[in-house]
């Protein structure tokens, strides 16, 4: 006596009779430069086939990025394809509320760079702490803090390694992972936000940044330049020097910096909840 099933996976589960609509969210199996050795490319493949499956026989699919519309797109170029909806995610009203009154009376740390992300190997760390190097080597004395968890320990140390190799230690911060309350100070102090990373579906922790007037310099081979279009520098993975010209540009030129705060702000109060979750909705209406 089910009338509908939703799953959370991006798949279907292939002995239902129920009309199903399948949430989107994980672009991870349909990224190979985030996939590391013959396990994780053998696991991406299975998870590839279950898209393929859900794209075939799922009443609806809901994606939470045009960007990982696309990546699915690639699975099936030729035949049936699922009914779709693009449904952003909401930023919760306690971000939104924290971010009103931080802007207001938290002064921004003058060439403070934060990294907000759980730290996996496809997070581009090293692409962020090599460009801070040539901006120091360069005149900019900018300071970096990544915040966050980092599920693997083989690459923090590695990235730890590198830091001490450019002799960065006395400038790069590294918090692990911290309660909600600090996590928003460090968006509202930091004068850009930057995340390198080559697989994104959608990009939380910088539309929250932009939420505290926090520019962003990202990828453009995610979805961050989709969801903080306008609101800061994107360009191509894996490139120290691209990011370290990004950066510099917002740490020291006021009026782009301030143009991309004011266009990220508007871009985080877009993603309220309330208008976020009316696409999701259209799911009932599978249901004959």
């Amino acid at each position: 006596k089910i009338d509908l099933v939703l799953t959370a996976s991006g798949a279907v589960p292939p002995t239902c009779g129920a009309p199903q609509v399948s949430l989107a969210q994980n672009p991870w199996c349909l990224v190979p430069a985030a996939q590391y050795g013959a396990r994780q490319r053998w696991k991406a493949a299975l998870q590839r086939r279950a898209y393929r499956q859900a794209l075939q026989s799922a009443a609806m699919m809901v994606f939470i990025s045009r960007y990982l519309e696309s990546l699915y797109g690639q699975l099936q170029p030729e035949g049936r394809v699922a009914r779709s909806e693009i449904a952003y995610v909401g930023l919760d009203e306690g971000t939104h509320t924290a971010a009103e009154a931080m802007r207001a009376r938290v002064e921004k740390q003058r060439l403070l760079i934060v990294s907000v992300s759980a730290m996996a190997p496809w997070k581009g760390a090293e692409t962020l702490v090599t460009a801070l190097h040539k901006l120091r080597r360069d005149g900019v004395a900018a300071r970096l803090r990544l915040v966050g968890p980092w599920p693997d320990s083989v690459y923090r140390s590695r990235i730890e390694r590198l830091i001490d190799e450019l002799k960065l230690r006395s400038d790069v911060e590294i918090t692990g992972q911290v309660t909600k309350e600090d996590l928003h100070r460090h968006y509202a102090e930091a004068q850009v936000f930057c995340l390198m990373s080559c697989c994104e579906s959608f990009g939380i922790p910088a539309a929250e940044a932009q939420a505290f007037a926090t520019p962003v310099v990202s990828t453009r081979d995610c979805a961050v330049s989709e969801i903080c279009a306008g609101g800061g520098r994107f360009g191509p993975a894996d490139d120290s020097d691209w990011t370290a010209g990004a950066l510099a540009e917002l740490l020291t030129d006021a009026t782009a910096w301030r143009e991309c705060s004011e266009r990220g702000v508007a871009n985080a109060r877009a993603l309220r909840w309330d208008e976020c979750a009316r696409p999701l909705m259209n799911m009932f209406s599978v249901v004959g």
